[in-house]
């Protein structure tokens, strides 16, 4: 100290740090099947089977009602979240009010608050809240979801309805051709094709009239059943029987050969209207 020389601190304890290693050991699994029917014979008792039978299923079951109740707890908190995401959206507020608007928003805030009740524990609680919560906002996206899909499917229906009166038309000639007592129920399905577009087109005039607020004068499933229908209709008329061709005279064989062959055969009728049948049925 008197020859101001440092002092050294004494030196620290190395620290030692353990650290676990995993030993793993392995073994050879051998299994013997025991061929003995001694064995086969075992089987517990009639009660203790029923009982652990009873149990099993008890297990399953709570097992099922666990699952479907965080299926429902993800699908409903989801709901909620994507709601009060779009609820604002122009979309939306074309197709509703402002009092709708607020009656959502109110219950989106109070039904986040609910996932974390004691209440949402449960799944007939779940299912109940899933339900108020459709039932109010169901049919604001239901006018939401008309309004976009209507241009579209008013173009796909004037498409259906031409190639639908062309094959019935084809159809008419071949029988035509045949002189075939069954033109009358082509002739009928012709007059209600035209009828179901008059209607339709009409509808859907006066729809641009109306409030996009109010449910739609005709709904889109509407019309896809309509044209469904007119599709089964078609098959139907296509298994009309055919009188037999008329055997030409050998005189008008050559006269005859020129003004037929303009017009389609049976063969290329239903040929082209299964094909048009088949594509029209895809877009549907």
């Amino acid at each position: 100290v008197g020859n101001n020389e440092p002092i050294e601190s004494p030196a620290a304890a190395p620290i030692i740090e353990r650290s676990t290693q995993t030993v793993v050991h392995r073994e050879l699994l051998s299994i013997a099947l025991i061929d003995d029917p001694a064995v086969y014979s075992l089987r517990l008792p009639t009660d203790e089977f029923v009982q652990s039978k009873s149990r099993l299923e008890q297990l399953q079951k709570a097992d099922s009602e666990r699952k479907e109740k965080a299926e429902s707890f993800n699908a409903l908190e989801g709901r909620i979240l994507s709601l009060k995401g779009e609820i604002d959206q122009e979309s939306i507020q074309i197709v509703s009010t402002e009092e709708e608007r607020v009656a959502v928003k109110n219950w989106l805030d109070k039904g986040e608050d609910w996932m974390w009740s004691d209440e949402a524990d449960t799944l007939a609680g779940l299912r109940l809240k899933t339900e108020e919560l459709e039932a109010l906002v169901g049919p604001i996206l239901l006018r939401r979801r008309e309004m976009e899909e209507r241009p579209a499917l008013q173009q796909d229906f004037d498409q259906w309805m031409e190639k639908l009166v062309q094959n019935a038309t084809v159809l008419r000639t071949v029988h035509a051709l045949r002189n075939s007592e069954e033109i009358s129920k082509i002739d009928q399905f012709l007059k209600e094709l035209q009828l179901v577009k008059d209607t339709f087109l009409d509808l859907w005039k006066e729809q641009e009239k109306a409030s996009l607020k109010e449910l739609p004068l005709l709904r889109n499933d509407q019309v896809r059943e309509k044209v469904s229908g007119l599709f089964q209709a078609f098959e139907k008329l296509k298994k009309l029987k055919l009188p037999p061709a008329a055997t030409p005279s050998p005189a008008n064989v050559t006269s005859g050969v020129e003004e037929e062959s303009e017009l389609p055969t049976q063969t290329e009728t239903e040929q082209d209207a299964a094909s048009t049948d088949e594509s029209l049925k895809s877009e549907l």
